[in-house]
């Protein structure tokens, strides 16, 4: 896999609040600094063994950035960082114990598709952002 000019946020695509964060994300990512890939891509699976994550979790959101894997609130606060105000005013709440706010992410993923539902197949991109995903 070639070197990656951007972080890439990887995420469940079947997952619709997983899918509602990622449009929300390109829609707020106006410099286009993310790159984005389905956990059960082909792509994503390379790109975390590659680093040394041999087994990709899709209760799991992964940053992958300079060579680092960041997971679950670790991956949140690192990508809301990189966003513009306001949104970048949600990282503070990395002050937090990493425990306490991995058990709230945590909770969440549990309950993902009971809250928000899921899709029978991965989501494809339209054309107009085809470019910024990782292709199978």
């Amino acid at each position: 896999m070639k070197e990656l000019k951007a972080p890439v946020i990887l995420y469940d695509g079947v997952c619709n609040f997983c899918n509602a964060i990622v449009t929300f994300i390109i829609k707020h990512d106006k410099e286009k600094k993310f790159l984005f890939a389905p956990i059960q891509s082909k792509q994503a699976r390379l790109l975390l063994r590659n680093l040394g994550e041999p087994f990709a979790n899709l209760k799991t959101v992964y940053l992958v950035d300079s060579g680092q894997i960041y997971k679950k609130s670790g991956a949140v606060f690192k990508i809301v960082q990189k966003l513009h105000y306001p949104w970048k005013l949600l990282s503070l709440f990395k002050v937090l114990p990493l425990g306490f706010t991995d058990y709230l992410y945590s909770l969440i993923a549990k309950n993902r598709y009971h809250w928000f539902g899921k899709t029978n197949e991965i989501i494809k991109p339209n054309e107009k952002v085809k470019e910024r995903f990782l292709a199978d």
